[in-house]
């Protein structure tokens, strides 16, 4: 069949249109899943050549071979003829609904939202985290740029000293973009606040009493035009003075005047006193290659709801 195809004839016929509309047109196809062929293919699928997309199922559905097939209501079965037809056919559709490889989730959707950031087929979700109207000491200037280094704000005072008490420990940069709840479609110009302690666990001066004052680290940014926000900051430490502290965490906060405002936490694999089910999203910062101070970089996608 092969050489039959490479010939030209069989080749020219399905180019044609004749063979690829009687393949479409339901008895063949039917013949095809009601045979052992089918089954075996459906056991043990090929994966396709990189760079193909499948034909029956993208990322959110890797499965999706076969669903809403035509019936065979009044099939008679094919002559010799048709047979060969089928063994074409049957090559053409394997390649076809072959499962897709992993892809890059930055081609596509976000890539954590439930990040994160690696699991490629994931169904669109909003962000996990709270529903807020936001606060408007929080909430960003209109001007404000879409990148930034946190460092003191809220109720400290920017001070050499305070700005030393933000700079010690692992350095750590976060990006990503902003997304309507289709998880497609950047938002520009969306507010994002983000606060966090220090490396040593401290929010600001007098961390763990009354007279507690945030932060050594924070900043207010507006996403660009394409939805996208980056922030340079250092690994946030467990709470200072507590025996049973939360995980470490980052806060965000992000609104936009055409989606629900949303406050979430930004938590990190590995943490020994993370949870399960923790309101967050839980992402594995990697190291930044060449970089001397070592620097962790990590991506943070963001999902609002309508």
């Amino acid at each position: 069949m092969n050489r039959l195809w490479a010939a030209g004839s069989m080749n020219r016929l399905w180019a044609a249109g004749a063979m690829k509309r009687l393949w479409m047109a339901g008895p063949v196809l039917h013949l095809w899943r009601a045979g052992p062929g089918y089954r075996l293919w459906t056991a043990q699928r090929p994966a396709c050549p990189e760079g193909l997309p499948s034909r029956f199922g993208g990322p959110g559905n890797p499965k999706g071979a076969g669903s809403g097939a035509p019936g065979g209501r009044g099939f008679r079965p094919p002559g010799r003829r048709l047979a060969a037809v089928l063994l074409v056919g049957a090559g053409v559709l394997a390649l076809a609904g072959c499962d897709p490889g992993p892809r890059d989730r930055q081609a596509g959707g976000p890539a954590s939202t439930s990040t994160s950031s690696s699991d490629g087929g994931r169904a669109c979700e909003p962000t996990r985290g709270e529903a807020t109207s936001g606060q408007a000491e929080r909430l960003a200037a209109a001007d404000a740029p879409s990148t930034g280094r946190l460092g003191p704000g809220g109720e400290v005072e920017r001070t050499a000293e305070t700005v030393a008490a933000g700079r010690g420990g692992e350095r750590l940069v976060v990006e990503g973009t902003v997304y309507r709840a289709d998880c497609r479609t950047p938002l520009a110009g969306a507010s994002v606040a983000v606060w966090q302690t220090n490396a040593a666990g401290e929010y600001g001066p007098g961390q763990g009493t009354s007279g507690e004052r945030c932060c050594y680290l924070a900043a207010a940014l507006r996403t660009d035009q394409r939805g996208r926000y980056r922030i340079e900051t250092v690994k946030p430490g467990h709470y200072k003075g507590e025996a049973e502290p939360p995980p470490a965490h980052i806060h965000f906060e992000v609104q936009h005047p055409d989606a629900t405002g949303l406050l979430t936490e930004l938590l990190f694999e590995g943490d020994p006193r993370l949870q399960p089910g923790a309101l967050g999203e839980v992402v594995a910062p990697t190291p930044v290659p060449g970089s001397n101070p070592s620097q962790l970089r990590a991506r943070f996608d963001i999902v609002l709801r309508p």
